[in-house]
């Protein structure tokens, strides 16, 4: 299979790690990826894009991680069903404090307001007070916190986005929520358990890497040698997985539906009912930042997808991580179809599939063990390919990292001489133009 190659070269560069370093150090030059106009001064903490106002970073284009940092920072803990009462009780206090706070700020400023003031003082615990915090959704949450609050947790979370720090609130909220990490990144070399197939339930208690167990040999499924070529779907596939588990935080299982529908949109190799081939990894790739392109709700920051490409190296090291990756997929598409079957009257309609949802989750789940079965089956015995494909990633990954390091600067001289009206280095100008001299006479 050394062939599937013979049009890759790997190369590197002596200067990678100078580029590198320079890369890491481009702020100034970063133009706003929001409004196009302004330097950029600040990055999202969660998805890396480059912002220059709290303006911006409000703008319906960045809606999702404002969304999701006052779901998953601010409310996650309040409406946890593992909470005890005390420790709900500890979130309304924390609230009712920061109420108090604003009332004292308020009261400073406007000192005609006190009888308002002193009316909304202590309203929050009444509002909160008859409200099962435990089961109540995020929306009733927000929906019972009034404008002043909603716009305190609003000037938090910027705070953080800004300067890395944390309020008093956010804090002590946010110190009790594990930040995710891949589990790709921790699992060098790690002794991997088999595991059956897992419910929902199971996989939201139990988040330990696993390989599917009792996997057919490829003898068993095919009598067709495969397409030399299906390791570059393979390549597809892992990084709309990689995408989707930085997308979501790690939370894959919290909305099964959902992360499905996503990995159907930023994966064609798994979306399609139709034959096609990648001539090689680096157009496998390009397909998936075309279909995230096509899909704008998934849309991500340069700098987001050079951190993608970075796990899909990761995940690439090895065999049995590649399996885990595919096992999570499969369990995914396989329990979906197992509830849409489900008779459960507490169902939602939300939460039925359409007959045509059905049929794309059966097909995929399908496609899915065909490539647990190879990867076990090739990728084990052939390690000379596993490692030829995560060069190709990493050649790939150092193109795309060039590529924007040098657009950052190009752009960030233009939006200077645009806003200055000249060019800023004279020794950048191929022509000098010199005072008109009349020739002397002879």
């Amino acid at each position: 299979m050394a062939n599937i190659f013979s049009n890759i070269v790997v190369t590197h560069d002596k200067e990678t790690d100078s580029e590198n370093n320079e890369f890491e150090k481009e702020d100034e030059q970063t133009i706003c990826e929001i409004c196009k106009r302004q330097f950029s001064k600040y990055t999202c903490p969660r998805c890396n894009i480059r912002y220059c106002s709290l303006n911006c970073y409000k703008n319906e284009q960045h809606n999702t991680c404002t969304e999701n940092f006052y779901k998953s920072s601010i409310i996650e803990e309040i409406k946890s069903k593992n909470m005890g009462d005390e420790e709900k009780q500890k979130m309304v206090e924390l609230l009712q404090r920061f109420e108090r706070e604003g009332d004292e700020m308020a009261a400073e400023e406007l000192m005609d307001d006190t009888d308002e003031e002193v009316e909304n003082n202590d309203d929050l615990f009444e509002r909160f007070k008859n409200l099962d915090i435990g089961s109540a959704s995020f929306e009733t949450i927000w929906s019972h916190l009034n404008a002043r609050e909603r716009e305190k947790i609003e000037q938090e979370f910027e705070k953080v986005s800004r300067t890395g720090k944390m309020g008093n609130l956010t804090a002590e909220i946010a110190s009790e929520i594990k930040l995710w990490q891949p589990w790709w990144a921790t699992n060098q070399d790690e002794t991997i358990k088999s595991t059956k197939i897992q419910s929902l339930d199971e996989m939201e208690e139990t988040r330990e890497p696993s390989i599917l167990e009792n996997i057919q040999p490829l003898e068993e499924l095919t009598k067709t040698p495969p397409d030399p070529a299906i390791v570059f779907h393979l390549v597809n596939i892992l990084f709309a997985y990689a995408h989707t588990c930085r997308y979501l935080n790690g939370e894959l299982f919290e909305d099964s539906q959902e992360t499905c529908h996503i990995l159907l949109d930023l994966s064609s190799s798994l979306s399609s009912k139709t034959t096609f081939v990648y001539e090689n990894v680096s157009e496998a790739i390009s397909v998936n930042l075309r279909s995230i392109a096509e899909h704008s709700k998934h849309t991500q920051s340069p700098e987001f997808t050079i951190t993608v490409l970075k796990d899909l190296m990761d995940i690439l090291t090895s065999a049995n991580n590649v399996l885990i990756a595919l096992t999570d997929l499969y369990n995914l598409f396989h329990n979906i179809n197992s509830n849409s079957m489900s008779v459960d009257p507490s169902l939602t309609q939300k939460n039925r599939l359409s007959r045509e949802e059905r049929k794309q989750a059966f097909f995929t789940e399908k496609k899915i063990y065909f490539y647990l079965v190879y990867a076990n089956s090739v990728l084990k015995e052939n390690t000379e390919l596993l490692e030829g494909l995560k060069y190709a990633v990493e050649l790939d990954r150092h193109t795309r990292r060039r590529e924007f390091q040098e657009f950052c600067k190009g752009k960030g001289i233009m939006e200077r001489y645009l806003k200055s009206g000249k060019k800023e280095h004279a020794k950048d100008n191929l022509i000098e133009v010199l005072p008109y001299q009349p020739a002397s006479k002879k």
